[in-house]
């Protein structure tokens, strides 16, 4: 036997095929304006948002934005209201508005017949050019922070490329919004107080203005010549009417317009004219102390007719009169008038008598004589 014994062949082995490497887990390509951000380098869809969704970080601004992780974190189904969806500087902006425009809306119904409805039109439009052109010079020096393709000239004739930075950069921009827009609530306001009367603001009246100067006989003849308390006018003015030729001389004679001493014209006799009230001046109280009339001669158009107190009427008819006017409120006068007063509807009809006419219409020495009939 050999001493070495040859050890079996060994058959060469069939290596087991290699398992085929795993599949990669599928991912949903990203969709919609997918970019990589320059401060976290997290690529990812923006979606129609300016600023990275993970940062906030606002490529055209160079700085980063505040943004509400939680909210960009949440899924879609989670059942939340509007109310909840708004951020809080768009809260605050609609809070501001509706304020404002309370403000316009009050202002509005409680001149509407008032002589300071032109005056406070006037302020609220002054106020509010100011307050929108305060909001906007701030958004064109925030625009022009961030670029250098804009210019002074873009400030009047480019609005929204004005704007469109300090809208991207919310709420951090939020108060130049609000002074903007209550600047224009407010001069809207402005406009709609005023209304077809804007041209009023800017006329210039020539004509000096008549300075109405209320009789008082209470208060001239409550006492008499001996110097006694009377008990009322009526017996106050029997009294005066009394006291001789040379003070009826000239209470006549300034009835009539003549200076004491002056040579008295021929007076004219007193005549009857249909006259109609279009307006009143109120005292301090709010009683009816002058009426402003309006007539006309034969069918001519309707004019001012000047002022008439009310001392010298009954007071019956008083009364009548201020329930009357008191029910007929308009905004603006019926008839043309360098006065300014509470204007009414012009239907309730006077006969008044007077000696003759001034230059602008107004009636001399006039005086109440009676409700005209309807």
């Amino acid at each position: 036997m050999s001493a070495a014994t040859a050890e079996p062949e060994l058959e060469p082995s069939v290596a087991a095929p290699a398992a085929p490497p795993a599949a990669a887990p599928k991912t949903a390509p990203l969709q919609g304006n997918v970019q990589t951000c320059a401060e976290c380098r997290v690529t990812t869809a923006w979606g129609s948002t300016s600023w990275c969704p993970q940062c906030g970080f606002h490529p055209r601004l160079n700085r980063k934005v505040d943004v509400d992780q939680e909210t960009a974190s949440e899924s879609d189904d989670d059942p939340r209201n509007i109310w909840e969806l708004l951020p809080p500087w768009s809260k605050a902006l609609g809070g501001v508005c509706l304020l404002s425009l309370a403000e316009v809306v009050a202002a509005n119904v409680l001149l509407a017949d008032s002589a300071w409805r032109l005056p406070a039109g006037a302020a609220h439009i002054l106020l509010g050019l100011a307050a929108a052109g305060t909001g906007h010079a701030l958004a064109y020096f925030f625009g022009a922070a961030t670029t250098d393709k804009m210019g002074p000239l873009d400030a009047f004739v480019n609005p929204v490329a004005i704007w469109r930075p300090a809208l991207l950069a919310l709420p951090e921009t939020q108060r130049m919004l609000q002074v903007a827009c209550v600047g224009l609530i407010v001069w809207l306001g402005g406009m709609a107080m005023i209304g077809r009367d804007f041209g009023r603001i800017f006329e210039v009246d020539n004509k000096p203005k008549k300075k109405l100067v209320v009789a008082n006989p209470g208060a001239s003849l409550a006492k008499n010549a001996q110097g006694e308390e009377v008990e009322s006018i009526d017996e106050a003015v029997t009294q005066f009417a009394g006291e001789g030729s040379q003070a009826a001389g000239l209470a006549a004679g300034a009835a009539n317009g003549l200076a004491p001493g002056a040579e008295a014209e021929e007076v004219r006799p007193y005549t009857t004219l249909e006259c109609v009230v279009f307006g009143y001046l109120p005292d301090e109280e709010g009683r009816i102390k002058t009426l402003l009339l309006a007539a006309r001669e034969a069918d001519g158009p309707w004019t001012y007719a000047g002022p008439l107190e009310t001392v010298g009427i009954p007071l019956s008819e008083r009364q009548t009169l201020a329930r009357q006017l008191r029910e007929r409120p308009i905004r603006r006068p019926a008839v043309r008038c360098s006065v300014e007063g509470v204007w009414v509807r012009p239907d309730i009809a006077c006969l008044v008598e007077h000696r003759d006419r001034e230059a602008d219409g107004s009636l001399k020495a006039a005086r109440w004589k009676s409700l005209a009939a309807k």
